[in-house]
């Protein structure tokens, strides 16, 4: 069952994730294979979590190319803090109510952003209309930090 928004808003939200990885960690890493070029991609990005999912917003839509590489694949790695999961299955969110916890829990995480202007992108469209991808995590290695732009 997924926690409604007033959980997720005071804090009463099981989030073993942050514990595990880094409750700190500002943004996550995400690896990914590009579907055109073969070349492997890195991307700095923000998160919110809940359980073993992470919940990554698209501010540009659709096309962007690290979220059409990584639905492509199905799979890609993400690192959270020190902790990396490797082939980790990847998905667009269609389901509307895990689609609003994620959104709930990505305006929770940064309660100080607005949006952005330059790209006509407001803080409920990116919390709340927006493509996400979830990532399914299994199991973390530990592996070390390296960009691989």
């Amino acid at each position: 069952m997924l926690p409604s928004r007033d959980e997720v808003i005071n804090g009463r939200v099981d989030h073993p994730l942050h514990e595990l990885a880094a409750p700190d960690a500002d943004c996550c890493y995400l690896a990914h294979i590009g579907r055109v070029s073969g070349r492997r991609y890195e991307t700095e990005i923000w998160f919110g979590a809940f359980r073993d999912t992470v919940y990554i917003v698209s501010g540009n839509g659709s096309t962007a190319d690290w979220y059409r590489n990584a639905l492509a694949a199905g799979r890609l790695d993400i690192r959270i803090g020190t902790r990396t999961w490797s082939d980790a299955p990847a998905r667009a969110v269609t389901d509307g109510a895990e689609r609003e916890l994620a959104g709930w829990l990505l305006a929770h995480r940064y309660p100080s952003w607005m949006g952005d202007a330059e790209i006509g992108l407001t803080r409920d469209s990116w919390c709340f209309d927006c493509p996400v991808l979830a990532v399914d995590l299994g199991p973390a290695t530990n592996m070390p930090n390296s960009s691989s732009r």
